[in-house]
């Protein structure tokens, strides 16, 4: 048995509360249940996939990645990104997000990318914030910058799938906590509680996991839809911070010619 946590400061969700004070609070869709999030800890398990590309047999078609950004085995935390950010840094704060305008005082949609304080395809609309679409532009895709090959961030439906047909088990894998997310066809892949990068600091390692969509909020430009998770819940959240460090799990589509 366990206790369901729908609050957006429990430990999962703490990166995407935390960060900006007099944050809207937001509702959680909770989808777990009894049956798919298990108590049960493996050392080793053959099911997890240790291969780059794998299919869980989603009805999508949809390839993940069998590690994180930043890692080369499925237990390895990764790196941490600040979300539309393709490096690493010291310092996950608004000062050092280069995705906000300081002359403005306002977050940049991601159609224009600002790589190391380089405008790339054109330049920033300042403070224009389309509350009903604005494009991901591929430069600022972490996923696809590093791993290139058709790889990319996921979306928010690719998360939202995951949790839909997949069942999921809280689990030790060779030393690190996370879940095991086991697809229709049997295949798993293995998702490490790496926590969050808040400042300088390190939080919630081993007791919480922060992935980064692709999505962006429809009406708020501070903070994106992120997938978080802990040893009691897992969900899509709509209140991550773009400032914050999170881990990034890549996707990619298999196109095939008849």
């Amino acid at each position: 048995m366990y206790v369901t946590i729908i609050s957006t400061t429990s430990i999962a969700f703490l990166a995407c509360s935390e960060e900006i004070e007099d944050a809207p609070k937001t509702e959680t869709n909770d989808t777990s249940n009894e049956e798919s999030v298990t108590d049960q800890v493996e050392e080793v398990d053959s099911t997890v996939q240790c291969n780059q590309e794998v299919d869980l047999g989603l009805p999508s078609g949809t390839i993940w990645a069998g590690w994180n950004v930043g890692a080369s085995a499925p237990e390895e935390l990764g790196n941490y990104y600040a979300w539309g950010e393709t490096k690493i840094k010291e310092d996950y704060t608004l000062e050092t997000y280069i995705h906000y305008s300081k002359d403005d005082s306002c977050y940049l949609s991601l159609d224009t990318c600002i790589i190391d304080t380089i405008i790339i395809d054109g330049a920033p609309d300042s403070c224009v914030f389309d509350t009903t679409y604005y494009a991901f532009n591929p430069m600022c895709d972490v996923a696809l910058q590093e791993w290139e090959e058709n790889w990319s961030i996921p979306t928010k439906a690719d998360f939202e799938e995951l949790i839909t047909v997949c069942t999921w088990h809280w689990i030790k894998y060779k030393g690190a906590n996370g879940y095991k997310i086991v697809g229709p066809n049997g295949n798993a892949i293995f998702l490490p509680a790496a926590g969050y990068r808040s400042g300088k600091s390190l939080l919630d390692s081993g007791d919480g996991g922060n992935y980064w969509t692709k999505s962006n909020h429809e009406i708020t430009d501070y903070i994106a839809w992120g997938f978080g998770f802990s040893k009691q819940h897992y969900d899509i959240s709509e209140s991550c911070y773009r400032i914050a460090g999170h881990s990034i799990r890549p996707v990619k589509q298999i196109i095939t010619t008849e």
